[in-house]
């Protein structure tokens, strides 16, 4: 069994390690996609990840918005200062393991970040669905949609996420 100290220095490897991660993703990060990279190191067990996220999000070194069943996950200002401070702490080899990471997964993250879809029902038993395009996270699109019922919120959140970038490409050509 693993001792309070190096307990201790293992999460603050592994906060650092996310700190990384998300200011070099360049763009917020799904919980999922973290969480892949982290358990599949090894560094801690899935209960402790969340303990450390947790964790983050109250010392607020990142800010979580869930989205249509997504947690994002995006580095903060005072993230972005302790990184700095104590960046000297995470090994090359980590940094390299990260790196090599986000490389291998680029389409994968920068898919599941810069095309985003969510839905809420309305008081009056409507629904929104709400649709957003994301680059280097500023935003290019953003469109609401009242929809009469569930199944077509849905279904139009299924289909921006597949449909966006030729929806976006049209509204270009029609508008300019």
């Amino acid at each position: 069994m693993k001792n309070r100290d190096s307990n201790s220095e293992l999460y603050t490897s592994c906060k650092l390690m996310i700190l990384y991660m998300l200011d070099n993703a360049g763009q917020f990060m799904t919980k999922a996609s973290i969480s892949d990279f982290i358990l599949g190191q090894g560094y801690v067990d899935y209960f402790e990840l969340n303990l450390i996220i947790n964790e983050m999000i109250d010392t607020e070194l990142i800010r979580s918005q869930t989205k249509r069943n997504h947690i994002n996950l995006e580095i903060t200002e005072e993230g972005e200062r302790t990184l700095a401070e104590f960046q000297n702490r995470i090994t090359a080899e980590s940094k390299k393991r990260i790196t090599d990471y986000l490389l291998e997964k680029e389409y994968d993250l920068r898919n599941k970040t810069s095309v985003q879809s969510n839905y809420y029902k309305n008081l009056s038993d409507s629904y929104t669905a709400e649709l957003f395009i994301n680059e280097n996270n500023s935003e290019l699109v953003s469109v609401k949609l009242q929809l009469p019922s569930e199944e077509n919120a849905i279904a139009v959140c299924r289909n921006w996420e597949k449909k966006s970038p030729e929806i976006y490409k049209t509204l270009m050509q029609q508008l300019l």
